[in-house]
Protein backbone atom coordinates (compact mmCIF):
# COMPACT_ATOMS: atom_id res chain seq x y z
CA UNK A 1 0.00 0.00 0.00
CA UNK A 2 2.72 2.56 0.97
CA UNK A 3 4.89 1.44 -2.47
CA UNK A 4 1.22 2.69 -4.38
CA UNK A 5 1.02 5.85 -2.33
CA UNK A 6 5.06 6.66 -3.44
CA UNK A 7 4.45 5.69 -7.05
CA UNK A 8 1.15 7.85 -6.80
CA UNK A 9 3.01 10.80 -5.09
CA UNK A 10 5.90 10.83 -7.70
CA UNK A 11 3.64 10.83 -10.81
CA UNK A 12 1.70 13.26 -9.04
CA UNK A 13 4.82 15.76 -8.77
CA UNK A 14 6.01 14.72 -12.30
CA UNK A 15 2.64 15.63 -13.90
CA UNK A 16 2.58 19.00 -11.45
CA UNK A 17 6.31 20.10 -12.70
CA UNK A 18 5.08 19.46 -16.19
CA UNK A 19 2.02 21.47 -15.72
CA UNK A 20 3.77 24.61 -14.33
CA UNK A 21 6.31 23.68 -17.16
CA UNK A 22 3.52 23.87 -19.81
CA UNK A 23 2.10 27.10 -18.25
CA UNK A 24 5.13 28.92 -18.30
CA UNK A 25 5.81 28.21 -21.77
CA UNK A 26 2.15 29.58 -22.69
CA UNK A 27 3.16 32.69 -20.60
CA UNK A 28 5.94 33.18 -22.34
CA UNK A 29 4.18 32.69 -26.03
CA UNK A 30 1.64 35.06 -24.80
CA UNK A 31 3.92 38.05 -23.50
CA UNK A 32 5.62 37.53 -26.75
CA UNK A 33 1.63 37.82 -28.55
CA UNK A 34 0.97 40.97 -26.38
CA UNK A 35 4.18 42.77 -26.93
CA UNK A 36 3.79 42.75 -30.42
CA UNK A 37 0.16 43.49 -30.26
CA UNK A 38 1.17 46.59 -28.35
CA UNK A 39 4.29 47.92 -30.67
CA UNK A 40 2.74 46.60 -33.51
CA UNK A 41 5.43 45.12 -35.25
CA UNK A 42 3.99 41.67 -35.53
CA UNK A 43 6.93 39.93 -34.89
CA UNK A 44 7.07 36.17 -35.01
CA UNK A 45 7.47 34.26 -31.72
CA UNK A 46 10.41 32.34 -30.73
CA UNK A 47 10.41 29.29 -28.42
CA UNK A 48 12.95 26.95 -26.93
CA UNK A 49 10.33 23.88 -26.19
CA UNK A 50 10.85 20.18 -27.18
CA UNK A 51 7.79 19.64 -26.46
CA UNK A 52 5.21 19.31 -29.62
CA UNK A 53 2.37 20.62 -29.19
CA UNK A 54 3.99 23.58 -27.74
CA UNK A 55 5.73 23.81 -30.87
CA UNK A 56 2.52 23.34 -33.22
CA UNK A 57 1.00 25.68 -31.51
CA UNK A 58 4.24 28.28 -31.96
CA UNK A 59 4.25 27.15 -35.29
CA UNK A 60 0.89 28.41 -36.08
CA UNK A 61 0.73 31.00 -33.62
CA UNK A 62 3.63 32.30 -36.30
CA UNK A 63 1.81 31.17 -39.43
CA UNK A 64 -0.80 33.94 -38.33
CA UNK A 65 1.46 36.31 -37.76
CA UNK A 66 3.12 35.87 -41.26
CA UNK A 67 -0.78 36.21 -42.89
CA UNK A 68 -1.29 39.50 -40.85
CA UNK A 69 1.91 40.88 -41.95
CA UNK A 70 1.33 39.81 -45.80
CA UNK A 71 -1.83 41.43 -45.36
CA UNK A 72 -0.08 44.64 -44.28
CA UNK A 73 2.06 45.05 -46.64
CA UNK A 74 -0.46 44.06 -49.52
CA UNK A 75 -2.81 46.84 -47.74
CA UNK A 76 0.26 49.28 -48.01
CA UNK A 77 0.78 48.82 -51.86
CA UNK A 78 -2.63 49.43 -52.44
CA UNK A 79 -2.32 52.63 -50.50
CA UNK A 80 0.74 53.67 -52.25
CA UNK A 81 -0.84 53.00 -55.60
CA UNK A 82 -4.25 54.92 -54.91
CA UNK A 83 -1.62 57.91 -53.80
CA UNK A 84 -0.23 57.93 -56.59
CA UNK A 85 -3.03 57.10 -59.04
CA UNK A 86 -5.06 60.33 -57.09
CA UNK A 87 -1.47 62.85 -57.34
CA UNK A 88 -1.74 61.52 -61.14
CA UNK A 89 -5.13 62.32 -61.49
CA UNK A 90 -5.05 65.50 -59.80
CA UNK A 91 -2.31 66.48 -61.81
CA UNK A 92 -4.56 65.58 -65.07
CA UNK A 93 -7.59 67.64 -64.11
CA UNK A 94 -5.65 70.52 -62.85
CA UNK A 95 -3.42 71.41 -65.98
CA UNK A 96 -6.70 71.61 -68.07
CA UNK A 97 -8.10 73.63 -65.69
CA UNK A 98 -5.40 76.04 -65.11
CA UNK A 99 -5.54 76.82 -68.66
CA UNK A 100 -9.20 77.20 -69.07
CA UNK A 101 -8.94 79.85 -66.05
CA UNK A 102 -6.13 81.72 -67.91
CA UNK A 103 -8.21 81.92 -70.61
CA UNK A 104 -11.52 82.65 -68.95
CA UNK A 105 -9.04 85.43 -67.18
CA UNK A 106 -7.73 86.63 -70.81
CA UNK A 107 -11.16 87.22 -71.98
CA UNK A 108 -12.15 89.24 -68.96
CA UNK A 109 -9.60 91.78 -70.44
CA UNK A 110 -11.63 92.28 -73.74
CA UNK A 111 -14.69 94.79 -74.21
CA UNK A 112 -17.62 92.34 -73.73
CA UNK A 113 -21.44 93.32 -73.45
CA UNK A 114 -23.55 93.46 -70.13
CA UNK A 115 -24.46 90.12 -71.50
CA UNK A 116 -21.17 88.08 -71.78
CA UNK A 117 -19.81 89.91 -68.99
CA UNK A 118 -22.18 87.53 -66.46
CA UNK A 119 -21.93 84.26 -68.73
CA UNK A 120 -18.09 85.05 -68.03
CA UNK A 121 -18.27 85.27 -64.35
CA UNK A 122 -20.70 82.86 -63.86
CA UNK A 123 -18.00 80.24 -66.08
CA UNK A 124 -14.94 81.71 -64.22
CA UNK A 125 -17.07 81.66 -60.62
CA UNK A 126 -17.90 77.53 -61.72
CA UNK A 127 -14.05 76.99 -62.64
CA UNK A 128 -12.64 78.58 -59.23
CA UNK A 129 -15.02 76.65 -57.65
CA UNK A 130 -13.70 73.20 -59.42
CA UNK A 131 -10.42 73.48 -58.89
CA UNK A 132 -11.16 74.52 -54.49
CA UNK A 133 -12.85 70.89 -55.01
CA UNK A 134 -10.11 69.16 -56.91
CA UNK A 135 -7.80 70.95 -54.44
CA UNK A 136 -9.86 69.53 -51.56
CA UNK A 137 -10.76 66.05 -52.70
CA UNK A 138 -6.38 65.21 -53.32
CA UNK A 139 -6.16 66.52 -49.75
CA UNK A 140 -8.70 64.20 -48.07
CA UNK A 141 -7.68 61.50 -50.39
CA UNK A 142 -4.29 61.69 -48.57
CA UNK A 143 -5.88 62.45 -45.30
CA UNK A 144 -8.17 59.10 -45.56
CA UNK A 145 -5.44 57.04 -47.53
CA UNK A 146 -3.88 55.70 -43.36
CA UNK A 147 -0.29 58.15 -44.04
CA UNK A 148 0.30 58.19 -40.46
CA UNK A 149 3.13 61.43 -41.21
CA UNK A 150 1.70 63.73 -38.85
CA UNK A 151 4.40 65.25 -36.80
CA UNK A 152 2.54 66.29 -33.20
CA UNK A 153 4.72 68.97 -31.54
CA UNK A 154 4.07 71.95 -29.07
CA UNK A 155 1.99 74.61 -31.21
CA UNK A 156 0.94 78.17 -29.85
CA UNK A 157 -2.68 77.84 -30.81
CA UNK A 158 -2.83 82.07 -30.80
CA UNK A 159 -0.35 82.64 -33.07
CA UNK A 160 -1.83 80.20 -35.70
CA UNK A 161 -5.05 81.63 -35.51
CA UNK A 162 -3.89 84.72 -35.52
CA UNK A 163 -1.90 83.99 -38.77
CA UNK A 164 -4.75 82.15 -40.53
CA UNK A 165 -7.08 85.33 -39.55
CA UNK A 166 -5.11 87.68 -40.70
CA UNK A 167 -4.46 85.78 -44.32
CA UNK A 168 -8.59 86.04 -44.91
CA UNK A 169 -8.44 89.72 -44.08
CA UNK A 170 -9.22 90.70 -47.91
CA UNK A 171 -12.13 88.58 -47.68
CA UNK A 172 -13.42 90.51 -44.89
CA UNK A 173 -13.47 93.73 -46.35
CA UNK A 174 -14.71 92.48 -50.00
CA UNK A 175 -17.63 90.98 -47.92
CA UNK A 176 -17.72 94.14 -45.56
CA UNK A 177 -17.89 91.60 -42.55
CA UNK A 178 -16.56 93.23 -39.32
CA UNK A 179 -15.43 89.93 -37.22
CA UNK A 180 -15.54 89.39 -33.78
CA UNK A 181 -12.05 87.97 -32.44
CA UNK A 182 -12.39 86.88 -28.67
CA UNK A 183 -8.77 85.66 -27.60
CA UNK A 184 -6.58 85.97 -24.79
CA UNK A 185 -3.77 87.44 -25.32
CA UNK A 186 -1.46 84.85 -23.28
CA UNK A 187 0.03 81.56 -25.26
CA UNK A 188 -2.36 78.60 -25.78
CA UNK A 189 0.25 75.69 -26.45
CA UNK A 190 -1.16 72.49 -27.67
CA UNK A 191 0.66 69.41 -29.03
CA UNK A 192 -0.40 69.18 -32.94
CA UNK A 193 0.53 69.40 -36.21
CA UNK A 194 1.27 72.54 -37.41
CA UNK A 195 0.20 72.02 -41.03
CA UNK A 196 -2.58 69.81 -40.12
CA UNK A 197 -4.35 72.44 -37.55
CA UNK A 198 -3.59 75.54 -39.75
CA UNK A 199 -5.78 73.49 -42.36
CA UNK A 200 -8.21 73.27 -40.06
CA UNK A 201 -8.97 76.99 -38.79
CA UNK A 202 -8.37 77.73 -42.50
CA UNK A 203 -11.13 75.47 -43.47
CA UNK A 204 -13.35 76.04 -41.09
CA UNK A 205 -13.47 80.37 -41.22
CA UNK A 206 -13.49 79.76 -44.78
CA UNK A 207 -16.62 77.49 -44.71
CA UNK A 208 -18.41 80.77 -42.39
CA UNK A 209 -17.23 83.31 -44.56
CA UNK A 210 -19.13 81.66 -47.58
CA UNK A 211 -22.14 80.53 -45.99
CA UNK A 212 -21.88 83.87 -44.55
CA UNK A 213 -21.99 85.09 -48.54
CA UNK A 214 -24.30 83.04 -49.69
CA UNK A 215 -27.47 83.91 -47.84
CA UNK A 216 -26.19 87.93 -48.57
CA UNK A 217 -25.91 88.70 -44.88
CA UNK A 218 -23.12 91.51 -45.82
CA UNK A 219 -24.67 94.29 -44.13
CA UNK A 220 -24.07 93.59 -40.39
CA UNK A 221 -20.94 91.78 -37.83
CA UNK A 222 -21.82 88.17 -38.46
CA UNK A 223 -18.75 86.52 -37.92
CA UNK A 224 -17.35 85.37 -34.43
CA UNK A 225 -14.25 83.71 -33.55
CA UNK A 226 -13.26 82.57 -29.91
CA UNK A 227 -10.54 80.83 -28.26
CA UNK A 228 -10.48 79.94 -24.55
CA UNK A 229 -9.01 76.85 -22.61
CA UNK A 230 -11.21 75.07 -20.43
CA UNK A 231 -9.55 71.46 -18.21
CA UNK A 232 -7.48 69.99 -20.90
CA UNK A 233 -8.76 71.39 -24.00
CA UNK A 234 -7.97 74.14 -26.00
CA UNK A 235 -11.44 75.38 -27.44
CA UNK A 236 -11.93 76.93 -30.69
CA UNK A 237 -15.13 78.21 -32.44
CA UNK A 238 -16.53 79.82 -35.50
CA UNK A 239 -19.75 80.94 -35.67
CA UNK A 240 -21.38 83.16 -38.39
CA UNK A 241 -24.92 84.17 -39.33
CA UNK A 242 -26.67 81.13 -40.95
CA UNK A 243 -30.01 81.75 -42.70
CA UNK A 244 -31.25 78.23 -43.98
CA UNK A 245 -32.60 76.41 -41.25
CA UNK A 246 -33.17 73.01 -42.92
CA UNK A 247 -29.09 72.20 -41.98
CA UNK A 248 -28.62 68.41 -41.10
CA UNK A 249 -26.15 68.35 -37.89
CA UNK A 250 -25.58 64.92 -38.31
CA UNK A 251 -24.66 65.06 -42.27
CA UNK A 252 -22.36 68.42 -42.18
CA UNK A 253 -19.54 66.35 -42.06
CA UNK A 254 -20.09 64.14 -44.91
CA UNK A 255 -18.57 64.90 -48.17
CA UNK A 256 -20.08 67.23 -50.60
CA UNK A 257 -23.12 67.73 -48.08
CA UNK A 258 -25.39 70.87 -48.48
CA UNK A 259 -28.72 72.16 -47.32
CA UNK A 260 -29.37 74.37 -50.33
CA UNK A 261 -31.99 72.49 -51.82
CA UNK A 262 -31.89 74.12 -55.15
CA UNK A 263 -27.94 72.53 -55.83
CA UNK A 264 -26.98 76.07 -57.10
CA UNK A 265 -24.22 75.88 -54.79
CA UNK A 266 -23.01 72.09 -54.29
CA UNK A 267 -21.61 71.31 -50.62
CA UNK A 268 -17.42 70.73 -50.20
CA UNK A 269 -15.30 68.43 -48.26
CA UNK A 270 -14.11 71.31 -46.26
CA UNK A 271 -15.56 70.36 -43.04
CA UNK A 272 -15.22 66.20 -43.79
CA UNK A 273 -11.41 67.25 -43.91
CA UNK A 274 -11.67 69.03 -40.90
CA UNK A 275 -13.21 66.12 -39.12
CA UNK A 276 -10.52 63.37 -40.36
CA UNK A 277 -7.59 65.76 -39.53
CA UNK A 278 -8.87 66.56 -35.87
CA UNK A 279 -9.37 62.58 -35.45
CA UNK A 280 -5.95 62.19 -36.52
CA UNK A 281 -4.45 64.67 -34.20
CA UNK A 282 -7.00 62.98 -31.49
CA UNK A 283 -8.60 66.39 -31.17
CA UNK A 284 -13.01 66.45 -31.37
CA UNK A 285 -15.01 68.83 -33.79
CA UNK A 286 -19.26 69.29 -33.50
CA UNK A 287 -21.47 71.74 -34.75
CA UNK A 288 -24.15 73.64 -33.30
CA UNK A 289 -27.44 75.82 -34.35
CA UNK A 290 -29.07 77.91 -32.37
CA UNK A 291 -31.71 80.13 -34.56
CA UNK A 292 -29.63 81.50 -37.05
CA UNK A 293 -26.35 80.97 -36.04
CA UNK A 294 -24.09 77.88 -36.94
CA UNK A 295 -21.03 77.54 -35.28
CA UNK A 296 -17.66 74.88 -35.74
CA UNK A 297 -16.39 73.76 -32.35
CA UNK A 298 -12.97 72.37 -32.44
CA UNK A 299 -11.04 70.83 -29.56
CA UNK A 300 -7.26 70.36 -29.20
CA UNK A 301 -5.44 68.70 -26.83
CA UNK A 302 -3.43 71.65 -24.66
CA UNK A 303 0.04 70.46 -23.40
Amino acid sequence: MIYVVLITSVFAVIFFLKYIWLRREVKILSQQLQRGHVEKNYQKVYYSSKNESIEQLASQINDLIQHKRDIQASEIRKENSLKEEIASMSHDLRTPLTATIGYLQLLDKENLSHKQQEYLNAANQRAQHLEKLINNFFALSVVEAGDNSLSLKEINLVELVQEVAFAFYDNFQDLSIEPQFKMTSESVIIMADEAASYRVIENIVLNALQHSTLHDLRDKANFELELVTEENWAILSVTNTFANGSVDVEKVFQRFYTSDVSRKNKGGLGLTIVKRLMEKMDGEVDVFIKNDLFTVVCRFKLM
